[in-house]
């Protein structure tokens, strides 16, 4: 179809425009997701790696944290007796060098 010079366009972009911010994002959305789905309808092992892998891996840490008992470990004891009490001993990192404060 060949659209003349001479013939006015009847479409206006405000019509057309999506409004409101949800409407934006769940379009946007709902575009990802189909762009998602037409690359992992071509490439079906990348699905494997983004989903089952991380739930798998999931899993298990929980499965591991469940299995080891941290209720009998000893309670760590905060105290301030491993530092100096002198402060002209202190070591301080300062830039790649290692002084002493004085």
């Amino acid at each position: 179809m060949k659209i003349h010079q001479d013939e006015p366009l009847d479409f206006d972009f405000q019509k057309d425009r999506i409004s409101g911010f949800f409407n934006v994002f769940k379009a946007h959305f709902w575009a990802l997701c189909k762009k998602r789905y037409l690359y992992f309808k071509r490439d079906y092992k990348s699905f494997g790696c983004e989903i089952f892998l991380p739930i798998l891996l999931i899993a298990l840490g929980f499965l591991a944290s469940s299995s080891l008992s941290f209720s009998n470990w000893d309670p760590i004891k905060l105290t301030l007796e491993e530092y100096s009490k002198d402060e002209s001993n202190m070591e301080v990192y300062l830039g790649g060098t290692i002084g002493t404060v004085s």
